[in-house]
């Protein structure tokens, strides 16, 4: 919805598409999207997305690659590589015990459900070191990859450097 909302505010025509491999939950993101019908959702599973290579302009990944099995990692970017005529953008958790004791404060202090008290901290023992994020992109054949830290306890990975 904000990348859609910034689009129309800029004049912007965008036509934007979301996967998800839970059914549950393209539902309850349709209802919530219906004011935007530039955003189609899909269900998918993202190792096997149904697009040709080349298909979108951009391809942005938020909070997936942790649940992606390491040993599918790089062709898991691979893909979303193949789709993007410009550029990639990976945001996910950042692995520290900093992140772990953050994370797991939080979960207990301001959540009730047990799957979230339980899942935030494991999704983050999950997640990649800013290093292994790097060594990930050059097994994907990232040559231009890049790797940044990004608030509040994340990194952000780019199939190649944005300019300064």
């Amino acid at each position: 919805m904000a990348l859609a909302r910034r689009c129309r505010n800029r004049g912007i025509t965008a036509r934007l598409v979301g996967v998800d491999r839970c059914r549950v939950v393209i539902e309850i993101a349709r209802q919530h999207l219906a004011p935007y019908p530039e955003i189609l959702l899909l269900r998918g599973d993202g190792l096997r997305l149904p697009f040709p290579p080349g298909t979108f302009d951009f391809v942005v990944c938020s909070l997936v690659l942790h649940h992606i099995p390491a040993e599918r990692a790089a062709e898991f970017l691979r893909g979303l590589g193949s789709l993007a005529r410009e550029g990639v953008v990976v945001s996910d958790l950042r692995r520290g015990r900093l992140a772990y004791a953050i994370t797991l404060l939080f979960a207990r202090l301001l959540t009730r459900g047990r799957m979230t008290r339980a899942d935030a901290p494991l999704s983050v023992l999950r997640s990649l070191t800013l290093s292994e994020a790097r060594d990930l992109a050059r097994r994907a054949g990232w040559e231009r990859g890049s790797v940044r830290r990004s608030f509040p306890l994340r990194f952000i990975l780019l199939d190649r450097p944005l300019p300064r």
